[in-house]
């Protein structure tokens, strides 16, 4: 079955059972609502990046202009694309994270939609399967599926009990101690002149896209900045130094892309060196 469906909200849950029994192929419209009980079967469905639809207030205009929804101009709906095929048999090739449509980063324009992030895999013949995201985020998900709860849709959740959700200093401090536990093999002078900041995880991702010929486009998209003039004053980094270490580790994630060493990185050929 391959359809096209933009049901009432209140029906969204029948729909996606439907769509899971019949092992549809759908374009579903719908909201991301991260604390409705439908929401986890929603992502759990979806097997391609989902499209912004643009903010109107006559989206949801029915039959003769009547508009049924009381604030349409706030309502951000996307454009899905679900599978009903079980899950271990579709492509793994990417994974799809979705941001709380609630929430507004101080670089992101208000009344604006976030653009989901796409997170590629490495190919399945790298040398340092160790390093794909994807494979990490689903040996994350195995082991704190016993502490997952159907209202909670949050990718990293509390590992303690008691806590309701995670603030940013936490996660960022996870992002340093992962740095740091990567570094325990190394010596000691090494690492007493590390001082690992999560902010400096941000500038060398995008700066390595950067420097591996992606767009500056892409790069702002990734990093979601509104302008290059953030970007380029706080965070473009010259990474001709680092190049060769870099590029010895095989192919990498940096910036939703996938980094490929060249057949010969000693050129150093880049605008950042």
């Amino acid at each position: 079955m391959f359809a096209y469906a933009f049901p009432p909200f209140r029906f969204l849950s029948q729909v996606l059972r439907k769509i899971s029994a019949e092992q549809g192929l759908i374009i579903l419209i719908a909201p991301a609502w991260p604390k409705q009980a439908w929401f986890p079967d929603l992502l759990h469905l979806s097997c391609a990046r989902p499209l912004v639809l643009p903010v109107r207030h006559n989206l949801l205009s029915q039959f003769k202009g009547k508009i049924l929804h009381p604030n349409p101009e706030k309502l951000h709906l996307f454009a899905w694309l679900l599978s009903g095929i079980a899950s271990g048999e579709r492509d793994k090739s990417s994974v799809t994270l979705l941001t709380d449509p609630a929430f507004l980063a101080k670089n992101q324009i208000p009344g604006r939609g976030s653009e989901p992030i796409v997170i590629p895999a490495l190919p399945d013949d790298s040398s340092s399967k160790v390093l794909c995201p994807i494979r990490v985020l689903l040996l994350y998900l195995q082991r704190t599926r016993s502490l997952r709860t159907s209202s909670n849709s949050r990718l990293f959740i509390p590992i303690n009990k008691g806590k309701q959700d995670l603030s940013a200093k936490t996660i960022s401090t996870w992002i340093c101690k992962t740095i740091q536990l990567a570094y325990s093999f190394s010596n000691e002078e090494l690492l007493n002149s590390m001082h690992v900041k999560a902010h400096d995880v941000r500038a060398i991702s995008t700066s390595w896209a950067l420097f591996n010929n992606a767009s500056l486009e892409e790069v702002l998209s990734a990093g979601f900045w509104r302008t290059e003039n953030s970007f380029i004053s706080h965070y473009l980094q010259s990474l001709a130094t680092q190049a060769q270490s870099l590029y010895s580790l095989g192919p990498l994630v940096s910036a939703q892309r996938v980094v490929f060493p060249p057949a010969s990185s000693g050129s150093g050929d880049s605008a950042l060196c």
